[in-house]
């Protein structure tokens, strides 16, 4: 298992930006790739998550060098309909945000047009200085 998610998480993602490469340096494209907050701290029950996300913060701050807008950013805990479909129930869905939630400052979890929006501001045409940086949309406390 772990092994797959390595290979999903880290090495396909850095497959496939050198494969976009050459047109994004024409293009003056920019390269958001979606990473954890998991991936700057300890924790136990994903250690294969965490280690891949790490794995692509380094791989974005590395792509930097490259003259291409590359970013992170850490999306954190959000809830999304992937959720109920992969079969987990409602009620143990809400159990783990009500726990989740009581390590987030703002005491919720994101929804999914909030991320979008950092993502989309930050990969506009008009951030013309920014590249190599993983920014993490929430601050957990552990």
């Amino acid at each position: 298992m772990e092994t797959i998610i390595h290979n999903i998480r880290c090495f396909r993602i850095y497959r496939l930006i050198q494969l976009a490469t050459p047109q994004l340096e024409k293009t003056e494209g920019s390269i958001v790739n979606i990473t954890s907050p998991l991936a700057e701290t300890n924790c136990l029950l994903s250690i294969p998550y965490s280690i891949s996300k790490a794995a692509l913060n380094h791989l974005t701050r590395s792509l930097a060098e490259k003259n291409i807008r590359v970013y992170a950013v850490g999306v954190g805990l959000t809830r999304t309909d992937l959720q109920t479909r992969m079969g987990l129930p409602n009620e143990m869905l809400d159990a783990i945000f009500q726990q989740e939630t009581k390590h987030i400052p703002l005491g919720r979890i994101s929804e999914i047009d909030e991320q979008a929006e950092i993502i989309l501001n930050i990969s506009s045409p008009t951030n013309t200085y920014m590249t190599g940086s993983v920014i993490f949309k929430i601050v957990w406390r552990f």
